[in-house]
């Protein structure tokens, strides 16, 4: 993959799709065949999360930030939370949230530091229809502007320059 293109990976529940997800993070080997990785922040957003439950949303995006990003910049988790429609919960410890709002509020890691490669494990899962077309235009941003992005999904999204590999079902 080059910067300014997205890559969504279809197939069915099992077929391989989280674990290749895990393996492009860096977060799994490979059992087979080798993975060439420029340098670049990766940011992987999956069925977990990535906050911790006893610290606010807030908290969580600052600390992130500083551990991913050159910069702090308060602004991008202000952008973040009205892209997601979060800033009623930026206060809330992420354990008091339900699962789409704790979704969305891992979502916006993605947008508080700047990150080469989104990895995206069911974006879409437990979002409304806004906060998912929300999402898939930031995303389709991203890319246009020399980002990349690979998406796990069961649908196909919107964003330019996408290429779709449908991963067999596993025996």
């Amino acid at each position: 993959m080059e910067p300014g293109a997205c890559l969504s990976v279809t197939g069915t529940n099992g077929s391989g799709k989280s674990t290749l997800l895990r393996i492009l993070a860096g977060l799994l080997r490979p059992r087979r065949g080798h993975l060439h990785w420029q340098e670049g922040i990766v940011g992987l957003v999956g069925d977990k999360h990535g906050l911790s439950p006893a610290l606010t949303v807030r908290t969580n995006l600052d600390w992130y930030q500083r551990m991913v990003s050159t910069r702090r910049d308060r602004a991008l988790v202000e952008r973040a939370a009205e892209v997601l429609d979060i800033g009623e919960l930026l206060d809330r410890p992420v354990g008091t949230l339900s699962t789409g709002q704790a979704q969305r509020s891992g979502l916006a890691r993605l947008f508080v530091a700047s990150h080469d490669l989104w990895l995206l494990d069911e974006p879409l899962s437990h979002l409304d229809a806004d906060r998912a077309a929300a999402l898939v235009r930031q995303a389709d941003e991203h890319v246009k502007q020399g980002g990349a992005a690979v998406l796990a999904t069961h649908q196909s999204l919107p964003i330019a320059t996408t290429r779709e590999v449908h991963l067999p079902a596993t025996g």
